[in-house]
């Protein structure tokens, strides 16, 4: 019984002294955020945009933000929309947020 309450106070130590260590060294997350244009700028509404396993929809500004990436990480992304080719790219997903704007072709 005494080694079992030894046992459990060193592993409850040990747990408490890396506690610290996973707040602060926990992964930083980062996002993606940007426009989504046609040719000559003009923004377009509702194209669904993934990167990774996350979506958004661009929103009346053409505007579209994936939130929750791994802070430095390289995501393999599109950009689907009704009327136009699909875009793929890549992009590295950045604290607090990395800038990606993409242009659409019209089919």
């Amino acid at each position: 019984m005494r080694v079992r309450l030894i046992l459990a106070c060193g592993v409850l130590a040990v747990l408490l002294l890396l506690l610290p260590l996973v707040g602060c060294g926990g992964i930083q997350t980062g996002s993606v955020g940007g426009y989504i244009t046609r040719e000559g700028g003009a923004r377009i509404v509702d194209a669904l945009v993934t990167i990774g396993s996350k979506t958004d929809r661009s929103d009346a500004s053409g505007t579209y933000l994936i939130l929750g990436l791994e802070d430095g990480k390289t995501y393999n992304g599109k950009v689907e929309k009704a009327g136009f080719h699909t875009k793929e790219f890549t992009v590295a997903a950045r604290f607090p947020t990395a800038v990606r704007n993409i242009a659409l072709q019209p089919l």
